[in-house]
């Protein structure tokens, strides 16, 4: 297995510690050049090699849908919630970064080999950056810009080679009214697993 195995990038080569074993060999030549690329921006942070692993055809197939659509984010799901009353910021937090690590494909990147094969690398991202947006003002322009604010949510294009496919942002309308939006790319969710999320963020 890959226990134990991690990679990081130094002075641009691809620096490998921990037993490889031939499997393991072989994936990591395979997907050399985009872990190089992965790992350049982030060298400081080893990802474990045990998380690297073939796609499933599902996954391949939104991988390669993705890559060649005019319009990446037709592949969005995206979800909005108003919260009415004080909200305790620090307590979302803490339930989306709950959320996250309990679900690997919310943690997941992707890569392509170079024969053209797709790979998923389950990061060891523990955290998910919620966005908060200061949207004060009165009626009717709060509602318009609000409405602005989630069309441009929309239309987000997740880099999966890069980002993990899942944003959060909350827009603050007053102290006692939220919207907080979810944002996942089609390759990480469906229906049934989106509505699980839903059910154990809110018992978070």
């Amino acid at each position: 297995g890959a226990a134990g195995v991690d990679v990081s990038v130094e002075a641009g080569r691809l620096v490998v510690t921990g037993p490889l074993d031939d499997a393991l060999r072989d994936a990591l030549r395979h997907c050399k050049p985009a872990l190089l690329e992965l790992l350049a921006p982030v060298a400081e942070a080893p990802v474990s090699l045990r998380n690297l692993a073939p796609t499933s055809r599902e996954q391949a197939r939104l991988w390669f849908l993705h890559r060649v659509a005019a319009n990446r984010s037709q592949y969005n799901v995206i979800s909005a919630w108003r919260i009415c009353g004080a909200l305790d910021r620090r307590a979302l937090q803490a339930a989306l970064d709950a959320q996250l690590r309990r679900h690997d494909s919310l943690r997941t990147v992707f890569l392509e080999d170079a024969e053209g094969e797709s790979w998923q690398l389950v990061t060891e991202a523990s955290a998910l950056t919620l966005q908060v947006h200061e949207l004060p003002g009165a009626m009717p322009e709060q509602e318009d810009r609000l409405a602005a604010l989630l069309s441009r949510f929309r239309t987000h294009a997740f880099d999966l080679g890069r980002e993990i496919p899942i944003r959060a942002d909350l827009i603050a309308l007053s102290t006692e009214d939220n919207v907080l939006v979810l944002n996942v790319h089609h390759i990480a969710t469906d229906g049934h697993s989106m509505q699980q999320f839903y059910r154990e963020l809110s018992e978070t």
